[in-house]
């Protein structure tokens, strides 16, 4: 993990314990970011060769994770696959696909940036309910389309900007405020790719 002096991840004292995600309190600015320490997923297009046979039927991605913060106007806070970043914020500039809130905002955004750019889709007909868990997630098919869901409801669709190097799981949660503390839970966070060869064509 990644912390700011004063933040802390901790287990929830409730049935089937949470990770929390914990600020400093009265300190802005101030977070932490939990990252899995190895690049593990990866979006791959489907090849074919001249015949027109697939040589590589390509990645499809699922991630999803449930999700609740304490004050969703006053958070940075976000979850996902991500590049090698540094800092607790770093994850916001950093390429990667992700379902974020911003302070001063009460809804999602569905990020996707890689070197060409940055996508992002706000959620804005969706309120988020300060300390109700969301469930919230994407599918990536073969590096050419990424679905949202926002409690397994299909919230958008994203052609462009799709991340093709090796990320890893992520979620993180910076204050935005002085006032209090910001706290994000997590209940579970889950991420699962097909394998990528060319040898499985034929034994899959």
């Amino acid at each position: 993990s990644i912390a700011d002096g004063g933040a802390s991840a901790g287990i929830s004292n409730e049935v089937g314990g949470a990770v929390t995600l914990t600020s400093a309190n009265t300190t802005d600015n101030n977070g932490l970011a939990l990252v899995k320490t190895a690049n593990t997923f990866q979006a791959v297009a489907e090849t074919t060769d001249s015949t027109g046979a697939v040589t590589n039927p390509g990645t499809v991605i699922w991630y999803e994770a449930r999700i609740q913060n304490n004050d969703a106007n006053a958070t940075d806070y976000g979850t996902g696959l991500v590049e090698t970043f540094t800092g607790t914020s770093g994850w916001r500039s950093a390429n990667r696909i992700s379902i974020e809130s911003n302070n001063g905002e009460q809804f999602y955004r569905f990020v996707t940036k890689n070197a060409d750019g940055t996508n992002q889709v706000q959620y804005s007909t969706y309120t988020i309910t300060d300390s109700a868990y969301d469930t919230v997630g994407f599918r990536v098919d073969k590096a050419g389309k990424v679905e949202f869901f926002v409690n397994r409801v299909l919230a958008a669709t994203v052609t462009s900007n799709i991340n093709t190097d090796d990320m890893q799981m992520f979620a993180a949660s910076v204050s935005a405020s002085a006032s209090g503390q910001r706290v994000t839970k997590l209940d579970y966070i889950s991420c699962t790719q097909n394998r990528n060869a060319s040898e499985l064509i034929g034994n899959i």
